[in-house]
């Protein structure tokens, strides 16, 4: 995506772009939508860069988890130039977990960047 098309439908697109991607379970189709510097805040902890965000993904995908679905709502730019934005966003997981039926929901920021002629995630910020 060049600088020139950097709008809020190509932005939303590329939010959802990378909740689907995610869904994969497959970090080779979500690594290069990060940028390598970036930092992801979830509510188990901080990870900087690719080789720990990896890792944190990688072992939350390990957890044998039915009927997993994870949905993003109410997504809304909230800044917007030439080179970055700022999204948030509700979002809404559930599984079936060894323990039953688990559900949580929260509300999520991103900070997004043109690095290249891609976007990328910069910043991840999750919390219930």
């Amino acid at each position: 995506m060049s600088i020139a098309s950097l709008d809020r439908a190509s932005v939303i697109a590329f939010v959802e772009e990378f909740e689907q991607a995610s869904a994969s379970k497959d970090f080779g189709q979500v690594q290069h939508m990060i940028h390598p510097e970036a930092l992801f805040r979830f509510n188990d902890g901080d990870f900087q860069g690719i080789e720990a965000i990896k890792t944190a993904f990688e072992n939350t995908w390990a957890h044998d988890i039915q009927n997993e679905q994870y949905q993003l709502s109410n997504i809304d730019v909230l800044h917007l130039d030439q080179l970055s934005a700022t999204v948030t966003f509700n979002y809404r997981w559930s599984g079936i977990t060894t323990r039953g039926p688990m559900e949580i929901s929260g509300r999520g920021t991103q900070v997004i960047v043109q690095s290249g002629d891609q976007l990328q995630i910069k910043l991840e910020h999750l919390s219930r």
